[in-house]
């Protein structure tokens, strides 16, 4: 299981809806082994006809998130921030 922990904030402040506050995350192995695995076979459509995003997010913002997400041949992880 993933787990992401993020600082705690001093006790007794309130926050703001635009603070940034702590959460934790628990994402199972198995799901992002799922998702990598579904990533990696993923077909491309065609390069959009125009050049800004009216048709949906662009076809290479879509491959780099790809390339970040896919699998390592070298075994490393993705890094988790």
């Amino acid at each position: 299981m993933t787990q992401q922990n993020t600082t705690q904030s001093a006790p007794g402040l309130s926050a703001e809806p635009t603070d940034i506050r702590p959460f934790t995350v628990n994402i199972p192995e198995e799901a992002l082994t799922d998702l990598r695995r579904r990533i990696s076979i993923a077909r491309w459509p065609g390069k959009e006809l125009v050049q800004d995003s009216s048709q949906g997010v662009q076809e290479i913002m879509l491959q780099k998130l790809t390339r970040y997400w896919r699998p390592s041949t070298t075994g490393a992880k993705p890094r988790r921030s």
